[in-house]
């Protein structure tokens, strides 16, 4: 009877999945029109003017991009570890202000822990997309934030014991830092070490610790941020040998292991990176680099679900 009402879930769970086969992603994915604005003001004589900015992009199961407009064309469109980028060039800015508007219509996705074990592996397969070791190493490694080298976050990750299982491990992870760390907003990225000593920081603390215990143990992960709702959000994915790329979010501050795994359909994938070497530059969506004086580049973003 116990199998049958596991059957009888799993069933439903693909049924109901925002996820199942390309042609559902139209019907059942939410619509988001996603506007960058950009505006570079400059009083003095500004040549040569390179300007970067980071855009959404499609992501298998979690969002997908169905239209999108410049209101300047950019030279070229490009990617760099699974972030997007779309770069301008100025001969000179001769007004005082230029603005760039980028308009694009989203759908995005529910896609959890549960949902991945699922269609994760029908998602590989399909695919034919295993990351082989040497792509997986640089989610292994230490960074700036994600200090997983430190020996007090190795002493840390080595107390959750010798858990076979790599989910329950996860999970055991995500449930202590969930658990040990407080909310509050921090004035800068203050990186997994910090919150780790101090016991408190906001959504990125909280995903750079939960990276950096993953990769003490060995398990690649990776530092995540973009949208949740209209609110400007950090979370994390871990990567399964079987499942991919798992979305995790440990700042949810629910305890509850059923449901503090389950995502919403708010989550919109911007960055990829915890440090990014195209923009080298925090806080930001765009960067400029130019000849003579540097522009200043304010950038916003927009979101209405529909």
């Amino acid at each position: 009877m116990k199998k049958l009402i596991y059957l009888l879930f799993l069933i439903i769970i693909v049924l109901f999945s925002g996820c199942i086969t390309a042609k559902d992603h139209s019907k059942k994915g939410l619509p988001v029109k996603y506007v960058t604005k950009i505006n570079m003001i400059s009083s003095f004589k500004t040549d040569n003017v390179k300007l970067i900015v980071l855009l959404p992009k499609d992501y298998e199961c979690r969002q997908k991009i169905i239209d999108e407009s410049f209101s300047i064309e950019p030279i070229r469109i490009f990617e760099d570890m699974d972030n997007r980028y779309a770069e301008f060039f100025f001969k000179k800015i001769i007004e005082e202000k230029i603005e760039i508007i980028i308009t694009q219509s989203i759908e995005v996705f529910s896609y959890d822990v549960y949902s991945a074990q699922i269609l994760g592996p029908s998602l590989m397969k399909r695919n034919k997309r295993i990351f082989n070791k040497d792509e997986l190493n640089k989610y292994l490694q230490a960074e700036k934030y994600i200090e997983s080298d430190n020996e007090l976050i190795k002493e840390t990750a080595a107390k959750f014991g010798s858990i076979e299982d790599k989910f329950e491990l996860v999970n055991e992870i995500y449930r202590y830092v969930n658990k040990k760390i407080w909310y509050g907003i921090q004035k800068a990225n203050m990186g997994a070490l910090y919150a780790l000593k101090v016991h408190t920081g906001d959504c990125s603390e909280f995903a750079y610790l939960f990276v950096a215990l993953c990769r003490a143990r060995g398990i690649p992960a990776r530092y995540v941020d973009g949208f949740c709702g209209k609110i400007g959000h950090a979370w994390a994915e871990v990567y399964f040998d079987k499942y991919g790329w798992v979305p995790y979010d440990p700042t949810s501050g629910i305890q509850i292991i059923d449901q503090m795994l389950k995502s919403r359909n708010y989550y919109i994938y911007l960055n990829f990176k915890a440090n990014d070497n195209i923009l080298n530059r925090e806080f930001n969506i765009a960067n400029s680099w130019s000849d003579g004086a540097e522009p200043g580049v304010y950038a916003s973003v927009y979101l209405t679900y529909q």
